[in-house]
């Protein structure tokens, strides 16, 4: 069979021609990247959505939406999406006083925008948008839920993870969730994944939420965000560790457990940000950290797993997994590989 990162129809057409299985979403289920259809999903999930409105193709239409909305909930922010950013992009975070004009409105988009003017607008007009309430609570998290859709039609955890956000970037992960809310995210992804699973869906899965209360002694509210059915974010790394540590899931306990015990890891995707990263051979870079003895010790299961060099020469960043069998010997390890980047200044 052929795996892709994503399926497009593209995708399929590619596998019928080469006449090999497609372990990957059906086209009856291409839809679920996207925003407005995920809405869909989660509401036949039985699960409530953050207030809003889904499949907006203009950005006339999602003014008018969006001041409509602004007049009917009592929130501060707003949001505009992209039906198929990831990772953070695509997204636009709007005030109530940006609704005054519609050139008020667009002023406000070209400054919360990372690409040309004209080319967001035609994203816009080619995959859509959905608009919806800025959810303003003093407690936020990110939380999100892993699924595997088999081809026999049986479904299965991997995990709960927390995602580490900078605004409203995806940045990396911590594994697992925390255990005051393991057990509500898991719950809800799996009501999420059926859907899915009814509606084509095959292969890896993966659910965001936003959990939220308004202070420490409330209940947590649960919203789903979006639907990621490809292989990027949270998954390469988690199905690291599992492969480095010979890991297997508890889905009772939520947790990953080896012959060492159990497993925890944090993954960033952009570690070190750091202009003197960028003149740091990646190999030489690789032997340095073996050298510091912070790369990954099988018979321990834990260290660091180094993904993603190739950015360093350009941007000065590195992707890496933080493997241990506590979060207090992964929260040291990340410590110490901070001190280890900041060391490397010294070689330049």
């Amino acid at each position: 069979f052929v795996e892709f990162f994503q399926v497009n129809a593209e995708e399929i057409k590619l596998a019928e021609l080469l006449q090999v299985p497609l372990y990957g979403l059906t086209p009856s289920a291409l839809a679920l990247n996207s925003k407005s259809e995920a809405r869909d999903v989660f509401r036949k999930a039985g699960l409530e959505t953050i207030p809003g409105e889904s499949d907006i193709f203009s950005l006339e239409t999602a003014y008018d939406v969006l001041k409509e909305l602004s007049q009917r909930e009592n929130a501060e922010s707003y949001l505009l999406k992209l039906n198929r950013g990831g990772a953070g992009h695509g997204i636009v975070k709007f005030s109530t006083r940006d609704f005054i004009s519609f050139e008020s409105f667009t002023d406000a988009l070209k400054k919360g925008i990372r690409q040309d003017f004209a080319i967001f607008e035609r994203a816009c007009a080619d995959q859509g948008t959905v608009v919806e309430v800025f959810v303003d609570d003093a407690i936020k998290i990110s939380p999100s839920a892993q699924f595997e859709i088999f081809p026999d039609g049986s479904l299965r955890a991997l995990a709960t993870l927390d995602q580490i956000l900078e605004g409203l970037d995806y940045v990396g992960v911590s594994f697992p969730a925390e255990e005051d809310y393991r057990g509500l995210v898991a719950e809800a992804g799996r009501k999420i994944a059926e859907e899915a699973k009814r509606r084509g869906a095959l292969g890896i899965i993966a659910v965001d939420f936003l959990l939220s209360k308004k202070n420490e002694t409330a209940h947590w509210s649960l919203w789903p965000v979006e639907i990621n059915a490809r292989k990027g974010g949270t998954n390469h790394t988690y199905f690291w560790v599992k492969y480095l540590t010979g890991a297997i899931y508890n889905e009772e306990r939520g947790i990953l457990e080896s012959k060492q015990g159990e497993v925890y890891y944090k993954a960033s995707e952009a570690f070190g940000r750091q202009d003197y990263l960028k003149r740091i051979e990646p190999a030489s870079f690789i032997e340095h950290i073996r050298r510091a003895g912070l790369d990954f010790n099988h018979e321990k299961g834990s260290g660091v797993f180094v993904h993603m060099i190739s950015p360093m020469k350009h941007f000065g960043t590195f992707g890496c997994t933080v493997i241990g069998r506590s979060r207090e010997e992964v929260d040291q390890i990340w410590h110490n590989l901070e001190a280890f980047v900041d060391s490397l200044d010294s070689l330049n």
